[in-house]
């Protein structure tokens, strides 16, 4: 996000704006700003491929939501998340997904 220059500063702010932390409500708010403000014509022809044959037309909405769970793997919520996936190849694709961004775009300086 910082380097397709759509952080503000008060980008954190207006995300997390709660009176009490939640992480259905952080992971939510951050799978919702990933998915607004993402460069996604930029991704990697082969991620885009994979996240479009594992999540068919709402890849993006997918993949925003893979990502903004990373940083939560030990909360229960995620747990519940990832058990909720009854599809085999998605799910590996889900507990997979930390190595699956390494591979993707990079233009972080």
């Amino acid at each position: 996000m910082k380097a397709s220059n759509t952080l503000s500063p008060q980008w954190s702010h207006d995300l997390f704006n709660e009176n009490v932390f939640s992480v259905t409500t952080y992971q939510q708010q951050l799978a919702d700003y990933i998915f607004e403000n993402h460069d996604w014509g930029n991704e990697n022809f082969d991620f885009i491929n994979e996240a479009q044959n594992i999540f068919d037309a709402d890849w993006k909405l997918q993949v925003s939501d893979a990502v903004s769970w990373i940083g939560l793997e030990l909360t229960s919520e995620y747990l519940n998340y990832v058990s909720q996936i009854n599809n085999p190849a998605k799910q590996q694709y889900i507990l997979d997904f930390r190595n699956k961004i390494n591979d993707a775009k990079n233009n972080c300086q």
